[in-house]
């Protein structure tokens, strides 16, 4: 099994020396057993190429902070061609150091090839879409206790299910106004989905150096950006949906509600 350090050596050879000259900044953070390297640079928005490995898997995405579109770069991609591009979650396995330096030295082509273009489509503004800025959560982690408190107050004795169900609705109750009289509202309900998250498959809140999120989801120990969630539901880019949230971190507790009504 290759080591973290022997890891970022690749990515530094391969990733880093092809996005610094273009100014983008790294930041690394390690959740559990997954490594996460994040480059990002502020044009007119905030562009961001995310290197994903969980010790078996590794996965390459694009997005910026005002289109909902993330683009993954997964298997798919590696084995046809970039033309084929298709939304990949779980990423390409490797089983050795050769296949982990070849799978980045191919990501590095991608970039320049690919994830350059993209990253400037994706910067272009879709009519009523707007930017998730810094700021937002910030904005999460000061109202987060208020707002969970006050769902609570009103909906603690109804099924998860039944809750999330509420929570969507309210969600999806705000469209059609203007959108910054609902920031502040979507961002309470982000507070309320993320304590609904650890509620039904555990998890921590964590602070990040530009971002609040909640962590050690499940049994893969995941993490959830339940601001983007939430804004991504209300723009109809991604869909919060009970069951796939079951499926995706933890069968027994979707068996458990059902039962439980």
């Amino acid at each position: 099994m290759m080591k973290l350090t022997e890891k970022k050596i690749y990515i530094e050879n391969s990733i880093e020396k092809v996005l610094l000259p273009f100014k983008f900044e790294k930041e690394f953070f390690r959740v559990g057993k997954v490594s996460t390297w994040l480059f990002s640079r502020e044009t007119s928005v905030k562009q961001t190429i995310e290197i994903m490995d969980d010790g078996m898997r590794i996965n390459m995405r694009f997005y910026t902070n005002i289109q909902m579109d993330k683009i993954y770069v997964g298997e798919l991609v590696l084995k046809n061609s970039i033309e084929n591009l298709q939304q990949v979650y779980l990423g390409y396995a490797y089983d050795s150091e050769d296949d982990f330096g070849n799978i980045v030295s191919r990501f590095s082509d991608i970039m320049v090839e690919f994830g350059f273009k993209e990253l400037e489509r994706l910067s272009i503004p879709k009519p009523n879409e707007f930017i998730i800025k810094k700021e937002y959560f910030f904005r999460l982690k000061e109202r987060k206790e208020d707002a969970v408190n006050e769902f609570y107050k009103k909906y603690d004795n109804d099924s998860s299910q039944e809750q999330l169900k509420i929570i969507v609705n309210l969600i999806e109750s705000l469209r059609g106004r203007e959108t910054e009289e609902i920031i502040e509202k979507l961002i309470d309900l982000s507070a309320i989905y993320g304590e609904w998250i650890i509620s039904m498959f555990g998890g921590r809140w964590l602070e990040r150096e530009n971002d609040f999120v909640v962590c050690d989801v499940g049994p893969d120990k995941s993490v959830r950006i339940v601001l983007r969630d939430v804004f991504w539901h209300f723009s109809k880019k991604y869909r919060i949906n009970y069951n796939k949230l079951c499926e995706r971190h933890g069968k027994n507790n979707y068996i458990y509600n059902i039962l439980k009504g």
